[in-house]
Order: C-alpha cells, then structure tokens, then sequence
C-alpha cells in the first residue's frame, strides 16, 4: 500500500514537471523579442511547491534548445535570486506574500543594469512582475477553487489575461496553422461539456491573441461563430456539429474570402481534428462535464435530501398512528370487565343445575318446588352475594328458612364456596391481565409520542446556503483542510455542517475553529466516519452551558452493597439528566431495584421520551414486577441551552440550588416509586442560572441532619464551586453528625452548571 502510494506521488511530480517544462516553452514564446520574460512562471510554480532549482535548471534548458544564450546569464542570476528566497521561505513552512513584487524586482537588477536602454528595461521589468503576480493568482485559484466554483469577477479577469498569454505563445511557438487546430478542437469540447455560455466567452478570449498575432479579425470571427454555431447544436449529435465547423471554415475561405490562403493540406488537417473529436470516449466528455461544471450547485442533491426527509417524516407518522391505536385499543378492552351481578346469576345457575336439580330429595322440598319469590334461587343469591362479600360462607350466613327447608344443606354450601374461590382467582388472573395490558398500552403510547417526536423533527425543510459553503470551502482550503464537499443545512439552534475530506490528517481544532469563524456561531465536530478513502465529519452547535457534577456515596455500616444508585447522562436535544435512586432498606435487593429504575428511566429518556410518559410507565412496570419493594427517586432534567429544569421527586429528600442569590428549596411530596400502580409524578419547573449548583441526597444525609434548616445553615458555609468537593464536604458532615457511624446508605449528588465559552 505504501509502495502505491510512493508511486503516485512519484508521477505526480514527473507529470507537475513536465506541465512546467511545456509552460516555460510558451512564456519564452510570448514576446517577439529576447527578453526573459520566461522569469515570470518561476514564481507561481515555486509557490505551488515545486523545487525552485529544478525549475531553475528546466528554464536553462530551455534557453539552450532556442540558442537564447544571451539570456541564459541574467535569468539564471535572476532565477537564483528567486531560488535562495523561496528556499528560506520554504524552511519557514510559508509562501511570500505582497512581498513577492520586491523580491521579482530586486532579482531583475542584474537584467535592468546590463540591458542598456533604462525605459525599455524598465518596462521589460514591470512587465514580468506584472504577469508573474497575474500567473500567482491564475496558480492560487486553480489549485484552491479549480472549478467547484463560479469565478469572481476579479479571478475571471486574471483567468482571461492568462489564457490570452498563454495562447500567444501557442501561436509562436507550433505556428498560426496548428494553433488554430487546437483552437478548434477545444471549442468543440468546451461546446459539449460546458453551460452558462462559458464556451462563447472562451472563444472571445481565444480569439483575442489571433487579433494580436495576426491583426486579422476573421480568424477570431470564424472561432466566435463556430463557438455560437456549436453552443445552439449542443443537443445535437456531435457528428453535426463537426461537419458544420468543417463547412463554416471552408465557406469562409471559399464562399467570403475572408482567409489569405487556405489549402487542400488546412482542409485535411481540420478533418483530422474533427474526428479526433468524434472519436472521443462519451465517457470521457461526462467527467470533463462534471468536473467543469463542479461550481454548479447540487440542487437536486438537496431536493432529494429533503424530499426522503419528508418520506419518512410520513412513515413516521403512520407509524406513530398505529402505535397510537394500538394503547387506544388496550385502553378500551380494559373497561371490558365481569359486574358482580352477572358473577352472582352463574354461580346460582351452577349450584341449581349441578346440586338442587340433581338432589334425591328435590321433590319433597319446599324451596325447590316454590312458584313465588321464596324459591331456592332467591336464597341462594343472599348467600352467594354474602360469600362474595366475606370470601367464602359458613352455616351461620345461611337465611333460617333456608336451613330449615333444605335436607342437603352441605353440598350447596360447598358448591358456593369452590365457585367463589375459583372466581376469586379468576378476578387476579384478571386484574394481572389487566395491568399487563394497561403496561402494554402505555409503551404503545410512548412509541406512538417518540415516533411523532422525530417524524415533527424530520417534517420541517432543510434550508441550504450555497454562497456559505463556497466561503467555507475556500476558508478550509486556506488552513490546508481539502475539502471534497461542502453543505451547510438548518439555521439557528438546528444549523449544521456535512463536510467531506480528501484525507484525515486534518487538525480538528483547526477544522471547528474554521467553520465557526465562517458561519460566525460556534460548531463541534459530533460525528466522524471514514469512507472508502474519504473523510467524513458532521458539525452542530453545542449546548450553550454545561454541567459538570460530583458524587460521593458512603455505604450502611456493616452493610455489603449500598442500595442507593445514581446516574448522569446527557440525554436528546442537549438536555441533562441525573438523578438518585434509593432501594427500600440497604443490601444487594436494595441496590438491585435501584439500579432497574434508573436503567428503565435513563433508556426511556435517551429514547426521547416526556417525563409524563416515562415514569408512570416505569411506577406501572416496577409496582407489576417487584412485591412490597419501591424506591425513591429524584431526578433532575436540566436543559443545557437555556437552564430550564425540571424536578421530579418520588418519596425523595428535599433537593437544594445553592446560587449567587442565596439557597433556594426543591419540595417533592409524592410517594416513592412502585409502591402504587397508578402514580403521577409531581414535576417542580424552573430556571437555574450559570454557577448554579445543585444538590441531591438521599435519606441517609437527610437523617443525619435534624432538619433542612440546618442542611441551609452548613451549604451556607461551604466556599468551594467544585462540586466533588461540595458534595465531599457534605458526606463528610452528615457522617461525622451520627459519629461516622452510617445509619443507612447516603448519596450526594451535585451538579454545578457553567456557561461554556466558545471562540468564534
């Protein structure tokens, strides 16, 4: 992998030297006359990062192939000049700036001095530095922006004066007659892989050096109308458009006699050229395309991202629908229930069918033959309806005349009672079934509420900023990050930045400074992810605060495990979350129901779910689960971007904000969790503010204090901001109050929030 890698490199420099060499040529060719005008590549070359005295010796040779020996000694002076300062620079790991111009001249004086004629070695030099700092700009731009994007008026100017110098070296250097082959055949392909216009404006300035070189204007005339004449065909096969090239130039030596002289060879040599063209691979002309057309922005890319986004905004939404009719259904079945009377009338139908009906003695008893309402079915339903009551009935509970008119007393009373048990039981099979779906129907709701969450979040259109991910494309380029792409999506708290790199060597201090200072809002980078051999890394805003805490827990004495549990997460949309959780009594059961309710309570918060869904459903699950074991819980949910909190308190202590302004009381009244099936939580509301530090205890630190008056009294005598050392200094006074002998398990819990400052 590494010898591969060492490989292109390796042809990378040769092909970057040869580019050079062949530029060299065409600088030398400019000018009519000996000048060294071939300094004025040297500069925007070794800026580039090619070895000055390579270049050095690629300018000599040069000289020597076009016997420009009277050059060779003031340019080489020159060229050292240059040499010796880019290689200082180098060492220094920076580029010349403005300076550039001083140093041009200065390495000119040689030239200036032994040249003779002051006005026309002074213009020579202005000259050179001229079109060195035009060639630097032509350099910087191409290897900063190339073409992911659009020119700025400035950059086209020097685009345009560059191609114009360029091109007249062409001309001098391969002759009139193969430069306007080459002429020809790039306004073919620029035609065919360009939009905008930009292939007419080319040939405009193609043309230029024809009027230069020649003073002829028909020559440029013949390149602007080939160049319109191919733009209109563009949708047209290719094949048409170079016949029509081929009969414009025939039809302006022919038929308008625009030309000198124009030969059975020039005919051939374009028909040459032409199918040259025609012979171009199609895929060839889509990655010119592409690659010409990168400053183009990717409007479909975008549409089509949010067009998926409002596909699954739907999705989510049915989904959310069904998850919500699924609860609405479970609710529903739970009114279904059996009344007493309905119990009452199938047990009589059972004890008459299956006893009175079925006894020897039915015929001569009184109650069983009765017409009116003192037949054994109506004493059988005071009976039953006692039973029912008491649980079971005795001989006592039977009415007089029942005793006195029934012979086989004993069977029905049985009977009852093996009724009303098993209905008894059946009533808790029933009531577990019931609290089963009833669980069931609450997760169904907080699916449906976290699936209409996000299907809200993902409703809303992304909104893009082009101009922005141009300036932050060219500031990262700046900095030496290689940006592949750029898209900058969201404003204002959802704003955010998918950046994708050439190369991870990148410094991301630098990368988050860059982008925060273009989009003047700072950003950290939250996702990284390397793909195939690119570099992927997601930006958003951070919280504007944070919050740090601190925890020290002192086990019961002569206790193994505590039962008390904490936790602190930060949980969706920059909030955070911690809370204390104390199991009934201490030990191992103690601090295994602990740590369940944190666990559901922290998975469902992550989830994104409302404190009204996730801690009924968690009271529901434990008081379902768990026999005679609860635990009180308190849980603080601070919002990190604007400090609002929220308290929650289950049969926990009072919490404490200690702030600038004094020590204000968190209250919490309701009982802990578990202990009843239908708990609603009591959630205090308020606003911290930054250096705020909060405190949570659990029953142990309570207890070893008298009273919460003399918990203020201490928090007022505590000086330190840290929280571990708060929450220390807090243990270590309630232990030393019971003589550092712990009557229960104790946690303190604190929590200081800051204002995080970010450089933008």
């Amino acid at each position: 992998m590494k010898n591969i890698k060492t490989k292109k490199i390796f042809y990378k420099s040769i092909t970057s030297y040869l580019l050079t060499f062949l530029v060299f040529i065409l600088l030398h060719s400019v000018l009519p006359i000996e000048t060294p005008f071939i300094i004025t590549g040297y500069p925007s070359m070794a800026i580039y990062g090619l070895n000055p005295f390579i270049l050095t010796a690629e300018v000599v040779i040069i000289l020597l192939i076009f016997k420009s020996y009277d050059l060779i000694l003031p340019t080489v002076i020159s060229l050292t000049i240059l040499s010796i300062i880019f290689t200082i620079y180098k060492m220094r790991k920076s580029n010349p700036g403005y300076e550039i111009i001083l140093f041009i001249l200065l390495s000119l004086t040689y030239y200036f001095v032994t040249e003779g004629n002051f006005y026309y070695a002074l213009i020579i030099s202005v000259g050179i530095t001229v079109t060195s700092l035009l060639l630097i700009g032509t350099i910087n731009y191409l290897t900063v922006k190339g073409t992911k994007f659009y020119p700025t008026p400035q950059e086209l100017i020097i685009l345009s004066i560059t191609i114009i110098i360029i091109n007249i070296g062409i001309i001098n250097t391969i002759s009139i007659k193969y430069a306007k082959l080459i002429t020809i055949l790039l306004i073919l392909i620029l035609s065919k892989t360009t939009v905008d216009g930009i292939a007419v404006y080319a040939s405009v300035i193609i043309s230029i050096p024809y009027l230069i070189v020649l003073k002829n204007p028909y020559l440029s005339l013949f390149f602007i109308y080939a160049t319109f004449l191919t733009t209109i065909l563009n949708n047209v096969s290719k094949y048409l458009i170079g016949i029509s090239v081929l009969l414009i130039d025939y039809a302006f030596f022919g038929v308008l006699k625009l030309y000198q002289s124009y030969s059975v060879y020039d005919f051939c040599l374009l028909t040459l050229t032409i199918l040259f063209y025609f012979l171009l691979p199609k895929k060839f002309i889509i990655l010119l395309k592409n690659h010409l057309t990168g400053y183009k922005n990717k409007y479909l890319t975008k549409q089509t991202i949010n067009r998926n986004r409002t596909i699954l905004s739907d999705k989510l939404y049915d989904l959310s629908y069904v998850f919500k009719e699924i609860s609405n259904s479970f609710e529903e079945f739970k009114k279904v229930e059996l009344s007493e009377t309905a119990v009452i009338n199938t047990i009589i139908d059972d004890v008459y069918l299956n006893v009175c009906k079925k006894c020897d003695k039915n015929k001569i008893c009184p109650l069983y033959n009765a017409k009116n309402d003192c037949n054994i079915k109506s004493y059988l339903e005071k009976l039953i309806s006692i039973g029912l009551a008491k649980g079971k009935v005795t001989f006592m509970d039977a009415p007089e005349d029942l005793t006195k008119s029934c012979l086989e007393l004993n069977p029905i009373m049985y009977s009852i009672n093996k009724q009303i048990t098993d209905y008894k039981t059946m009533l808790g099979e029933r009531e577990l079934m019931v609290e089963s779906k009833d669980l069931i129907a609450r997760q169904a709701d907080g699916v449906a509420q976290m699936l209409k969450n996000l299907a809200l979040s993902t409703s809303t259109t992304l909104k893009y900023n082009s101009n922005l991910d141009e300036m932050l494309t060219l500031a990262l380029l700046k900095r030496g990050i290689n940006p592949l792409e750029v898209l900058i999506y969201g404003e204002d708290s959802n704003l955010s930045v998918s950046i994708m790199l050439s190369k991870c060597d990148f410094n991301f201090t630098a990368l988050e400074k860059t982008v925060s200072d273009v989009l003047k809002t700072p950003l950290k980078i939250l996702t990284t992810n390397k793909l195939n051999n690119n570099f992927y890394v997601f930006l958003s805003k951070p919280a504007k605060f944070q919050a740090v805490y601190g925890v020290s827990t002192a086990t019961k004495t002569l206790s193994e495990t505590s039962g008390d549990t904490h936790t602190e997460e930060i949980i969706p949309n920059n909030k955070f979350l911690c809370a204390i959780s104390d199991g009934m009594g201490s030990g191992f059961n103690a601090n295994k129901i602990s740590s369940i309710t944190l666990s559901l309570i922290e998975s469902f918060y992550k989830a994104g779910l409302s404190s009204d869904t996730v801690l009924p459903l968690v009271n529901k699950i434990l008081s379902i689960n768990t026999n005679d074991n609860f635990s009180a819980l308190d849980i603080a949910i601070i919002d990190l971007n604007n400090l609002s909190a929220d308290f929650i308190k289950f049969g926990a202590p009072r919490g404490y904000v200690i702030s600038e302004s004094g020590i204000k009381i968190v209250e919490g009244n309701t009982l802990p969790i578990g202990i009843l099936k239908e708990l609603q939580p009591a959630v205090a509301r308020t606003t911290l503010n930054k250096n705020d530090v909060l405190v949570m205890i659990s029953d142990g630190v309570q207890d070893a204090f008298k009273s919460s008056s003399e918990i203020i009294d201490f928090l007022k005598t505590l000086t330190a901001k840290n929280p571990k050392s708060v929450s220390n200094a807090i243990l270590d006074k309630a232990k030393s109050l019971n003589d550092n002998v712990n009557l229960d398990d104790m946690t303190v819990l604190c929590v200081r929030i800051y204002e995080k400052i970010y450089e933008v």
